[in-house]
């Protein structure tokens, strides 16, 4: 924690919260959501993308999040 003037305390800064246009990973694989759920990732929201109607999961971008993805990437095609 930090103080600012006023006494005000923050929280530390999270994981690319200074780059406010990188803070969320878009999932739009089923695949994908289901591995990263099996990993106990949870998704902060969900929708579905209006021009393709397909459904999609919201992450909060994490370094633990970027190495599943990255472990994912590694051995998707390993067992299609």
């Amino acid at each position: 924690m930090r103080k600012i003037m006023g006494g005000i305390t923050l929280c530390p800064l999270t994981y690319k919260e200074t780059d406010m246009d990188n803070v969320y990973y878009y999932c739009y694989s089923t695949r994908l959501y289901h591995f990263l759920s099996s990993l106990k990732f949870r998704y902060v929201s969900d929708g579905v993308n209006k021009s393709t109607n397909k459904k999609y999961w919201v992450y909060q971008k994490s370094p633990d999040l970027d190495s599943a993805i990255a472990d994912y990437n590694s051995i998707k095609h390993k067992y299609n």
